[in-house]
């Protein structure tokens, strides 16, 4: 179906359009003709609600309704996270349920695990034998208000750990030291 204001058609449309009002500015049909132009106006006026409508719908139906979502790659965040929460220390336990103090801590590279907290001058520091930070020392211990005394070194969380149930450990291809020696004389 040919639609007017494309193509051909509306070519011819927009040139009688223009003739039309060349005429009508050069006042060439006299008194008559601008009642018959004032005639047209109110129909064209009144035909012009529902081809509007018409393009409203007929727009509204060919409307792009995809919808685009993009994501972008964030960059790692610093520090250690559990379950999107910052950790702001880590309290070890062996294997019976009891606290470890001064535990160093590694990842799986063998990296120091740093929860990233910044310098705290409340913050016990911890350094191994050439005098430098163990960041990577857990749990943090923190002085008591105005001194340089930890109050409870032995203070954690209030859980209960239950003893791990001892499990055998698989077969390794290379035998491990034991715990006893065998005695050998050697000249």
């Amino acid at each position: 179906m040919p639609v007017l204001w494309s193509g051909p058609i509306g070519l011819l449309v927009v040139l009688a359009v223009a003739m039309a009002s060349v005429l009508v500015g050069r006042h060439a049909w006299g008194r008559r003709g601008r009642r018959l132009v004032a005639g047209l106006n109110v129909v064209l006026v009144l035909a012009a609600f529902p081809v509007l409508a018409s393009l409203a719908s007929a727009t509204g139906s060919r409307m792009d309704t995809r919808v685009v979502v993009q994501s972008y790659p964030q960059a790692p965040q610093q520090g250690v996270f559990n379950q999107g929460e910052t950790v702001r220390n880590i309290y070890p336990y062996d294997a019976s349920g009891h606290l470890l103090t001064d535990v160093r801590l590694y990842d799986d590279t063998g990296r120091p695990l740093d929860l990233q907290l910044g310098q705290d001058p409340n913050r016990r520091a911890v350094f191994d034998r050439t005098g430098q930070p163990a960041t990577n020392a857990y749990p943090y211990r923190y002085f008591e208000p105005g001194t340089r005394v930890v109050a409870n070194p032995s203070a954690g969380p209030q859980v209960v750990v239950p003893p791990l149930v001892p499990q055998p450990m698989t077969a390794s291809a290379t035998p491990q030291a034991s715990a006893t020696s065998t005695a050998s004389a050697t000249p």
